[in-house]
């Protein structure tokens, strides 16, 4: 499984938006396009809502997860900047854009086939504490944040 593209913000981006010449996702973060809240809350999402656990024993990192999906969505979070690198109990550490965030880990909603969902409740770098959540329908993930 891969991560090709995605919707934020109301505008679609394609596999030749994302990791072709230019990245259009990136560029609009970068330089304040009206949907550059909406692009950071998305990769924060899909570097930090997972149960993904890193493995660095080799030179680059290896993301072991229970799911396919899960682990092309920290993937593909990686290829867009927000590298997942670190999990511990109470935390979890990302590069977003060569930054380094720290979250902690308030509580895990792990996904089940009844939720057809999987949250997670975080503490920002900021202190706001905020509700995370990836939808899983069909074979589609829609990605929605809801902020507390």
């Amino acid at each position: 499984m891969e991560f090709k593209g995605c919707s934020v913000g109301g505008e679609i981006y394609q596999p030749e938006d994302l990791f072709q010449d230019k990245n259009l996702l990136l560029e609009n973060l970068q330089n304040g396009h009206e949907s550059a809240g909406d692009i950071k809350e998305f990769l924060s999402l899909l570097a930090v809502c997972h149960t993904v656990i890193p493995d660095h024993s080799g030179e680059e990192v290896i993301y072991h997860a229970a799911s396919p999906d899960e682990r092309a969505l920290v993937y593909g979070a990686k290829r867009l900047g927000y590298v997942f690198e670190t999990r511990t109990p109470n935390f979890v550490v990302i590069q977003a854009l060569d930054v380094t965030e720290k979250y902690e880990i308030l509580n895990v909603l792990e996904f089940t086939s009844t939720r057809k969902r999987m949250s997670v409740i975080a503490r920002t770098p900021e202190g706001k504490i905020k509700l995370y959540c990836k939808v899983c329908a069909i074979y589609l993930f829609v990605s929605k944040m809801v902020f507390i």
